[in-house]
């Protein structure tokens, strides 16, 4: 992932030009429809404590930036702007914020977990596998320092189960 500096940035100045209070509250409140900072600057390609500083009007936000977390709030520039204009009647579900690097880690413990266990798994049943695993890792953790601990239970969770159902088909197999 590329991310982008904070070149509108100036900490002699304290707030970036056209920041205010209110800007601010919006901003958050776009942010938290999207589920928090990590998720909004995963959406935009910064980092999360980019997403903060344009926040706090400590650096100034990209339009293109601004466009796109509206947009995935399923908000209007105009209400992001000035707080007024419509808003669209159907926003985007945050669910549809992705972020690609957890996805990838997902489908790899999947992949090497089922591979390690000598379980084949088609790819079209560990893509289905990685949406369903996302979104519980994704609820169950506050943002990516917390990734690796939930990918390791994660693993630990699939052997159970690999091992429990190479059990319950060994014994349906058996003669007594």
């Amino acid at each position: 992932m590329t991310y982008m500096r904070a070149t509108d940035s100036d900490p002699s100045i304290g707030e970036a030009p056209h920041w205010s209070p209110e800007l601010g509250s919006r901003i958050k409140a776009v942010i938290d429809q999207l589920g928090g900072s990590t998720k909004a600057a995963s959406l935009v390609g910064v980092t999360y404590e980019q997403v903060s500083k344009w926040r706090d009007g400590k650096a100034r936000a990209p339009f293109s930036a601004l466009a796109a977390l509206a947009r995935a709030a399923g908000r209007s520039l105009d209400w992001l702007a000035y707080g007024d204009g419509a808003t669209p009647a159907r926003p985007i579900p945050a669910a549809s914020v992705l972020d690609a690097e957890l996805m990838g880690r997902v489908y790899e413990v999947i992949v090497r977990t089922h591979e390690a266990e000598g379980a084949p798994l088609a790819a079209i049943d560990a893509g289905r596998l990685a949406a369903e695993y996302y979104e519980q890792v994704v609820a169950s953790v506050d943002g990516p320092d917390e990734w690796q601990p939930a990918l390791k239970m994660l693993a630990a969770q699939l052997r159970k189960a690999i091992r429990r159902a190479a059990d319950t088909a060994g014994a349906g197999s058996a003669k007594p």
